[in-house]
């Protein structure tokens, strides 16, 4: 019914064609086979280690080994998944290489979404300076959450009445606010290429935007969180301003090459930790970035 279920089905042993490709690739030129010395898994995560069969201590008579055999297997792995890689270890003997998350960037506004934030922001100047002009900037508000079908997203199927809107106007500024804030990715990562220019900016923006814990009592708050902002409630304009501010602060750092020395000067007069997290991300965060060579020379 699914076929797309089936890549990951632990009770569906592996067809005979699946496993006539694997052992092809592992015969020998003489058994007319393709003679691999080796086998690459390029990218997490395939289904071989997912195939029926024991979870530990696997025989012949289990999917992976039935197909595998004793091939080595090389298996580029995205390193902030750790356990679906401890899987591909435990089940397909796989030599991982970790390799960078892709370049990751903050969603931003666009399209639809950018015109329905533009008209929030008509509406509260209008509510402050002309409240009689509210019913037609609501109503250009209404017509465009349904033509662009976000009354689905957000979960009302008719247009809010006006005593109302006003709160109708604070969930949909919250949910803008959500979906700006989102980490996406924005492009591939490239084995071996550490991020530069405006994509280190951005992966770094998003490592700092989390509480960095180590060692189980050594702890610094997010960039944001260090300049004022409240994750857990903070408003679209808030986390606007915030970001903005943290994003300055990063880019400042880059164009100084992220020598500690240079943390004092672009952290002046702010609070103590946005210099800890900014000497973090410069002794730590990017030289483990630039590390990124190892991928293919270490």
């Amino acid at each position: 019914e699914n076929p797309i279920a089936i890549y990951h089905d632990p009770d569906l042993p592996p067809s005979h064609h699946y496993l006539a490709a694997y052992r092809w690739i592992a015969a020998s030129a003489e058994d007319n086979g393709f003679g691999a010395d080796a086998m690459i898994h390029l990218g997490k995560h395939g289904n071989l280690e997912w195939l029926p069969g024991k979870n530990a201590g696997l025989s012949a008579a289990c999917g992976p080994d039935a197909a595998l055999g004793d091939l080595p297997l090389v298996y580029p792995f995205l390193v902030n998944d750790p356990g679906e890689g401890t899987q591909a270890k435990r089940r397909v003997h796989a030599t991982l290489i970790d390799h960078l998350v892709p370049p990751m960037a903050r969603a931003d506004s666009y399209g639809d979404i950018a015109r329905l934030e533009q008209l929030l922001d008509e509406h509260a100047q209008i509510a402050a300076m002309d409240p009689a002009k509210l019913p037609a900037i609501r109503a250009q508000i209404w017509t465009l959450i349904q033509a662009a079908k976000l009354d689905h997203d957000l979960g009302v199927e008719d247009r809010p009445e006006d005593e109302g809107f006003d709160d109708f106007i604070m969930h949909l500024d919250g949910w803008l606010c959500e979906i700006k804030d989102v980490q996406i990715r924005d492009g591939l990562h490239v084995l071996g290429n550490p991020p530069a220019g405006n994509d280190r900016v951005n992966l770094v923006l998003a490592v700092l935007r989390a509480r960095q814990i180590w060692g189980g009592t050594a702890s610094l708050p997010g960039l944001r969180e260090a300049l004022g902002l409240d994750e857990s409630a903070a408003t679209r304009t808030a986390a606007d301003e915030i970001e903005e501010q943290a994003r300055a602060l990063v880019q400042a750092m880059d164009d100084a090459d992220w020598d500690p020395a240079a943390v004092a000067g672009v952290a002046a007069g702010l609070p103590d930790a946005v210099a800890d997290i900014l000497t973090f991300a410069a002794t730590e965060v990017v030289p483990r970035m630039a590390a990124t060579t190892d991928e293919l020379t270490h």
